[in-house]
């Protein structure tokens, strides 16, 4: 569902019967500060003992939902620099996993804090490669599951690219064309 609001232009995410459970949102602020809330994906109400958190699909969650961030501000041609802030809340003992499945990667591990709340991102305009602006984000989130730095990112420094874009939920995208 999508709406005006007082702050801005909201829309919510939720899936089954209308009136269901929240599953996540984004806000478009009057300032021109967009907060995206994702509750779905880190489930931690699965059976014990089932790894609910493949960090590699958080990571490309993560990004696409920033780059379509930097999409919006360029179309409503609000300027640069941007600040990303990643906050990931009730993390404390969530069960994750380094490879993209379950049944390839035994090496489940959890997460030490509470709420890992990251650094922000500097980025200065909406030309930048979001995969190397969120690399020490990201190596943060792996060290607080007891690994060195994200697997997901070679030798080199560079994340694999594939193409796709493998988020599926429109985010603010289908709002927006109410607004311009």
């Amino acid at each position: 569902m999508s709406k005006f609001t007082f702050d801005g232009y909201a829309n919510q995410l939720s899936w089954g019967a209308e009136g269901g459970a929240l599953n996540g949102y984004s806000q478009l602020f009057r300032n021109g500060i967009i907060e995206n809330v994702a509750a779905g994906f880190l489930d931690q109400s699965q059976a014990p003992g089932v790894p609910t958190a493949p960090l590699y699909w958080l990571e490309i969650l993560t990004m696409d939902c920033a780059e379509r961030m930097l999409k919006i501000m360029k179309l409503l041609e609000i300027p640069g620099p941007y600040y990303l802030l990643l906050a990931l809340l009730n993390m404390k003992g969530l069960r994750v996993m380094s490879g993209q499945r379950a049944h390839y990667d035994p090496d489940v591990r959890t997460i030490d804090r509470e709420n890992p709340i990251l650094p922000e991102v500097l980025l200065e305009n909406t030309d930048v490669l979001i995969e190397s602006e969120m690399r020490s984000s990201f190596d943060m989130i792996w060290n607080a599951c007891g690994w060195q730095r994200s697997w997901n990112y070679d030798k080199d420094g560079n994340f694999p690219q594939n193409g796709e874009n493998h988020c599926t939920d429109s985010c603010l995208i289908s709002g927006l064309r109410a607004l311009i």
